[in-house]
């Protein structure tokens, strides 16, 4: 009796061995198919990754809106910056979209120059509209908005760098303030072949001024007082957030301003848009930047 209870504890034993066996060989396996599975499917999210990449690199240019070229319009890419100066921490989201680094601003300014292109003032354009005047083979006109003060410490020796020159549009009320252009910084730009544009007194949405006498004076007297300051006659004039209103177009001929300039977006201009003139917001990306210049 004692043998016999031996041999089936043998019995069990071997059976509780050969399921164990079993069991953690199919355990072991479904694990290996688990992992060489998830390789796979990681290995496929990484080539879509990758594709999906490469295709937003390629197609970036494409996303560009799309432009129908006007009949007897000129084709002259118009590019605006506002502040040019580094990087630092604690930039807020406007803030990123409106500044450039000068390295950034370099590179730009690097890859017009090495491809041909001529900077030309904004009344260069206007000349050509109204009076036929014969452009450069790839001309292109820069443009800073605001008076900032950082474009004449950053911007100013680069375009002089390089030999170009750009139209800076101030509005009168902020000269000699903090962080804006100093009086002696905006005669030193206007001596050194910049072009100087009138970009309001204080920077107001014109569309929502509704008393003309206002009107008038954020466009007529800070015209006057830029004047005086430059001893010269301002011919541009550059609408603050880029835009316009049938009254303030008025007003503006009215004025003798020979162009303006809105913030809608394209770079082929006619006679009958002299003074809603498009152009071109820029930012770091140089891949979008290249695309303006299509």
């Amino acid at each position: 009796m004692f043998k016999f209870d031996s041999e089936i504890k043998k019995q069990v034993s071997l059976i509780i061995v050969f399921t164990v066996f079993i069991v953690m060989s199919y355990f072991f396996n479904a694990a290996i198919y688990t992992y060489k599975q998830s390789k796979q499917q990681t290995a496929l999210v990484s080539q879509e990754f990758i594709s999906t990449t490469e295709k937003t690199n390629t197609e970036i240019l494409k996303n560009q809106p799309t432009e129908i070229t006007p009949e007897g319009s000129i084709k002259v890419p118009i590019i605006v910056y506002h502040s040019v100066r580094p990087y630092y921490e604690g930039q807020t989201l406007e803030e990123k979209e409106f500044s450039i680094t000068p390295d950034s601003f370099e590179k730009q300014l690097q890859y017009l120059k090495d491809n041909g292109y001529t900077t030309i003032a904004l009344q260069d354009i206007a000349l050509s509209l109204t009076q036929n005047k014969k452009l450069p083979l790839k001309p292109i006109s820069i443009n800073f908005d605001d008076g900032w003060e950082n474009q004449y410490v950053y911007a100013f020796p680069l375009l002089k760098k390089y030999g170009f020159t750009a139209t800076f549009f101030v509005y009168t009320n902020t000269i000699n303030h903090r962080n804006y252009l100093t009086l002696e910084q905006l005669l030193e730009l206007d001596r050194a072949g910049m072009e100087i544009g009138d970009h309001t007194k204080s920077h107001p949405y014109l569309f929502k001024i509704t008393d003309p006498i206002e009107l008038r004076e954020e466009i007529v007297v800070s015209k006057e007082n830029l004047e005086k300051i430059l001893g010269k006659k301002v011919n541009v004039f550059s609408y603050p957030f880029g835009n316009s209103s049938p009254e303030s177009i008025e007003i503006i001929k009215e004025a003798g301003f020979t162009l303006a300039r809105t913030g809608y977006w394209g770079k082929y201009h006619t006679l009958n848009d002299i003074y809603t003139i498009k152009s071109m917001q820029v930012s770091e990306d140089f891949e979008k930047f290249l695309g303006l210049l299509k």
